[in-house]
């Protein structure tokens, strides 16, 4: 047997075993030709990753640009409606009509929505607070849900619901609130309209995590120094990868400048590719480790960017360039089961 130690919990495991740790999750960002593939920790620490994966797929904005470029599952249908992990929420969609934010839900598009059954209660701060209705609600239930809101003082209550059961709700937010004065507003015409409409991402600061393991396992892959990340330098990452602690030593840092490889227009305009794809630039100058990542890029989009430091290097080695990336690129008309491709960026157009 090829037997390893992993670099996390410093237990042995076969690494023939099992397809690797993918440096971009495939449920979260598709599988891609000529991807390579980090086979330094065991199966049981890969899998814890995948927590952390989940908050991001589910309650985070690179979640919410999934839904533009669906991945294949491999057979699969993709499923794309985030619901919040792990303790993390679900994005919450609202639209800004007649005054208020109104809560919407998301369909196939998710720039097109539909209205729920909701009252919008404005506390005397001005801050809004949204609270779905349901059929066959109780006064009770509604109180409840309203004090778990940590809601102050009311100053408005503005009810948005359905024709079919518009008397039934109007009668529960009155014996709720039997004091306000009750005016109604005009009725909404049936049809589509433009609005405009906001996403609210509230989640677990774990999904930092998966963005560092992403950094790391990139870097180690293809790293010219042939670390594999159980160094000494790299003591710090693996902790906090593994156990948690403050991102800011990870995130944030002082780095290098990073120029996206698509180009830009006389006036510094970066362009943005035709397609969607994923970007992944690596540097190790003056001792420094840092991973770039631009993700989710595409049309009229530039992407999510995340800076990672890795740590510090300590040999005096000097290569002949510090600096390389690659272009997860996205390309729907394949007829095998990847996503796209892996192509390597030249190093000139990174930095």
């Amino acid at each position: 047997m090829n037997e390893k130690i992993c670099i996390y919990c410093k237990e042995p495991f076969d690494p023939s075993r099992g397809e690797g740790d993918h440096v971009l999750p495939i449920a979260l960002f598709g599988e891609f030709a000529g991807d390579v593939r980090f086979r330094g920790c065991c199966t049981a620490c890969n899998n814890s990753f995948g927590v952390y994966e989940q908050i991001l797929m589910q309650a985070t904005s690179l979640g919410y640009l999934r839904q533009f470029a669906p991945v294949r599952r491999r057979g699969r249908s993709p499923g794309t409606r985030q619901r919040g992990a792990k303790g993390s929420k679900a994005p919450q969609h609202t639209v800004r009509a007649f005054g208020y934010g109104q809560l919407v839900s998301p369909l196939t598009d998710p720039r097109q929505v539909q209205p729920k059954d909701q009252i919008t209660i404005c506390d005397e701060a001005g801050i809004e607070h949204h609270v779905q209705l349901f059929e066959g609600m109780t006064a009770g239930q509604l109180k409840a849900r309203i004090r778990k809101l940590g809601i102050g003082n009311v100053s408005s209550v503005f009810c948005s619901v359905t024709e079919r059961l518009a008397e039934v709700f109007r009668r529960l937010v009155k014996e709720v609130f039997p004091t306000l004065t009750y005016k109604a507003l005009p009725d909404t015409e049936v049809g589509k309209s433009t609005v405009p409409g906001r996403i609210s991402f509230e989640f677990s600061a774990d999904a930092d995590r998966a963005i560092g393991k992403m950094a790391f396992h990139y870097y180690l892959t293809h790293n010219q120094r042939g670390y594999d990340g159980s160094e000494r330098e790299f003591s710090a990452i693996r902790q906090y990868l593994r156990h948690g602690g403050n991102p800011d030593s990870f995130f944030g840092q002082p780095g290098p400048e990073f120029r996206m490889p698509f180009g830009e227009d006389a006036s510094g305009v970066v362009w943005t590719p035709s397609n969607w794809c994923h970007v992944l630039l690596a540097y190790e100058v003056e001792k420094q480790i840092v991973v770039y990542m631009r993700l989710f890029a595409g049309p009229d989009h530039i992407g999510e960017e995340y800076q990672v430091t890795l740590g510090s290097i300590a040999g005096k080695l000097i290569l002949p360039s510090g600096i390389w990336g690659h272009a997860y690129l996205r390309d729907d008309s394949r007829a095998d089961r990847y996503d796209g491709h892996v192509e390597a960026v030249e190093p000139e157009r990174l930095a």
